[in-house]
């Protein structure tokens, strides 16, 4: 897979994600230049991301996993 060009962040798919702060910076080394991580705190957060049209992909970690973040 080629790397996107870091001056057109419209070529760089956007990948939100659920994560621990560890893990957060091992997905932004490993997607360095293929994809820009967005972060958010909150499943629903994430959720409302697909919602829009505003991600490409989710990455939800088991740890970040509560009963009370799944929706309804």
């Amino acid at each position: 897979m080629q790397a996107a060009s870091q001056d057109d962040p419209t070529l760089v798919p956007r990948i939100t994600t659920v994560l621990t702060p560890d893990e957060r910076l091992r997905v932004d080394a490993a997607g360095h230049g293929i994809y820009r991580a967005w972060h958010r705190d909150t499943v629903n957060d994430a959720l409302r991301d697909l919602r829009d049209n505003r991600a490409a992909a989710v990455i939800v970690s088991i740890a970040r996993c509560d009963a009370n973040d799944l929706p309804r």
